[in-house]
């Protein structure tokens, strides 16, 4: 029996981003600022990567995320931008 692929529902760099900062501890509008979009859409987004990844919410999602980065099925890209201080 094969295993399912493991993967996030990445659509584009966009959505690869916002996974990437949510992991990073980034709000929603940090988020946007970053990305040049509004607060909505990145909400909208996240909404949406959130449905249909089944992550039950954002610190989920991150922990999926750097799981996946752990076993390299995701490679882990550094952006502008650097993890946000405790």
């Amino acid at each position: 029996m094969v295993a399912p692929e493991r993967t996030l529902p990445i659509v584009d760099e966009v959505d690869r981003s916002i996974v990437q900062m949510i992991a990073a501890g980034y709000t929603d509008r940090e988020i946007a600022d970053a990305v040049f979009l509004s607060h909505q859409t990145v909400r909208n987004r996240v909404s949406r990567i959130l449905m249909y990844s089944g992550a039950k919410n954002r610190t989920h999602l991150a922990f999926l995320y750097l799981e996946l980065v752990h076993e390299g099925v995701v490679p882990f890209v550094t952006g502008p931008w650097s993890p946000k201080a405790a």
